[in-house]
């Protein structure tokens, strides 16, 4: 039987609520990120992604030095920058004692400063109007003694009385001058650097670099509490930022480009501008992760990037990747068991609608679609698409789902038997609220953790330590593995 009118109007309206939720959360994770990512979050996003990236790296080039952050070879989960930490140790015997140098005689700056003196117990000088008539309204005057000294003319226009106590200004030698700050906030960056080298290296169960990183450590705070950098305000930002002369005695010149080499020497730089992205750009960070966190799952089942894999370079200044939307970013996997099994993992890949039934290679039956992550084996594959928000409420969950469902029956691939097997959405859900782990459509049982493994969604977040993506992963491996020779990757 055919609906009725009011079937289908409350049909409408279901979907049309459903699109609003959906808008809504987008809005809102937009807005208010702090609701799904707590700052440590974020940091942890930025770290793993730092982390898998170099693992990904050296990987890649095994018989090639990336001057970049280490991995420790322990169970640690976070990168332990040992080339960091042997550029600071090698530098820092010439760094201390130019520091010492500078120490013996800093530069100096005549200082203006003003100083409340005693009238009565010593002489005035560089007294402004000004501060004359100021001490005059106080009041606190005292009498003079006509007999014994002659009375200046102010003390005769105040009937042989003079201000008690008068404000003049002085100048001073002063070390506070642009180029010592600069290198106290040198000293600082040096420290904070220093102690997240000593906790990576912990966290890693790297003991030897945690070692020579605190004693380290204790050799900058030395310099740090000695004069004149003791004395000197804490000043916040780099210290290129702050304004100094044209020209600098060699001492300093010395430190400041030290200073410029290290800093640009790593790749991975934690105080760069791009560990600390706006807010509008979070969900893009969200994205990125979900990206390297299916390259980790990969390592985590046993598979080792490979070539060919773009996106990926070693360059004499260390280890770069480039990582954007409309420019895929792909990356190859091979495990020896059962066979050689050839993984592809393409991020933010196109397919476009082609016309020709004789067209060879992936594309879509309607229009062109662009999934974030695609995972391909053989001539199988499965779409993984991260959503920078919650999912909690089923009605703004339903226009995802069918976005998955155009994905999984509108991309197809010609020329050999094979289609998208799997299409998951990737949430990162609310920031301290339970929420259902997977969603999967038939739904999820004991025997079947992921449904028929075809359409659903996971909650993935970065401090969560359940290998809930390897476990789907490893589902569709297990069921859909081929030989490597069976498949040529995404058609370009």
């Amino acid at each position: 039987m055919f609906g009725t009118g009011q079937d289908t109007a409350e049909g409408d309206s279901d979907a049309r609520r459903a699109q609003y939720l959906s808008l809504r959360d987008e809005l809102r994770a937009a807005r208010r990120w702090q609701e799904l990512l707590s700052p440590a979050d974020r940091q942890c996003l930025l770290a793993d992604i730092a982390r898998v990236a170099i693992t990904i790296g050296r990987d890649l080039h095994p018989d090639r030095r990336i001057d970049d952050l280490d991995i420790g070879n322990g169970a640690g989960k976070d990168a332990c920058p040992r080339e960091r930490l042997g550029y600071l140790e090698a530098v820092w015997p010439r760094l201390s004692a130019t520091l010492r140098r500078i120490e013996s005689a800093p530069l100096t700056a005549l200082s203006r400063e003003d100083i409340t003196t005693s009238v009565e117990r010593g002489s005035v000088r560089r007294v402004v109007p000004e501060a004359v008539l100021t001490a005059i309204r106080t009041g606190d005057l005292f009498t003079l003694d006509p007999s014994k000294t002659e009375l200046p003319p102010l003390a005769i226009l105040l009937r042989g009385r003079l201000p008690r106590r008068i404000v003049q200004r002085i100048a001073t030698p002063t070390t506070k001058t642009p180029e010592n700050l600069a290198v106290k906030s040198v000293l600082i960056g040096l420290v904070q650097d220093i102690r997240a080298i000593a906790d990576l290296a912990v966290q890693a169960n790297a003991p030897d670099i945690a070692r020579r990183a605190e004693a380290l450590l204790r050799s900058v705070r030395r310099h740090l509490n000695a004069e004149p950098w003791r004395s000197l305000p804490a000043t916040a930002g780099a210290p290129i930022r702050i304004p100094l002369p044209a020209t600098l005695p060699p001492p300093y010149s010395f430190i400041f480009e030290t200073w410029r080499r290290y800093r640009g020497a790593f790749g991975f730089d934690w105080s760069s501008p791009i560990f600390h992205l706006p807010v509008r750009e979070t969900w893009q960070l969200y994205e990125i992760w979900c990206l390297f966190a299916v390259a980790d799952a990969l390592r985590s089942l046993g598979f080792c990037p490979t070539h060919p894999s773009d996106g990926f370079a070693l360059t004499r200044s260390g280890l770069t990747l480039s990582v954007a939307r409309g420019r895929p970013l792909r990356l190859t996997f091979t495990a020896s068991r059962r066979g050689r099994i050839r993984v592809t993992v393409t991020y933010s890949p196109t397919f476009a609608r082609i016309d020709d039934s004789n067209q060879q290679g992936w594309h879509s039956l309607s229009h062109t679609l662009t999934p974030d992550i695609v995972l391909e084996v053989g001539s199988n594959a499965l779409i993984l698409d991260a959503k920078f928000k919650t999912y909690a409420d089923p009605g703004a969950l339903l226009p995802d789902i069918q976005q998955m469902h155009t994905y999984r029956d509108a991309i197809r691939r010609a020329g050999v038997s094979g289609a998208v097997r799997g299409a998951w959405l990737l949430y990162a859900g609310a920031h301290g609220v339970r929420e259902p782990r997977v969603i999967g459509y038939p739904g999820a049982t004991a025997e079947l953790p992921f449904g028929h493994g075809e359409i659903g969604a996971l909650r993935l977040r970065p401090d969560d330590s359940t290998p809930i993506l390897p476990q789907l992963l490893a589902i569709f491996l297990e069921e859909y593995q081929m030989d490597s020779e069976s498949g040529s990757g995404f058609a370009e």
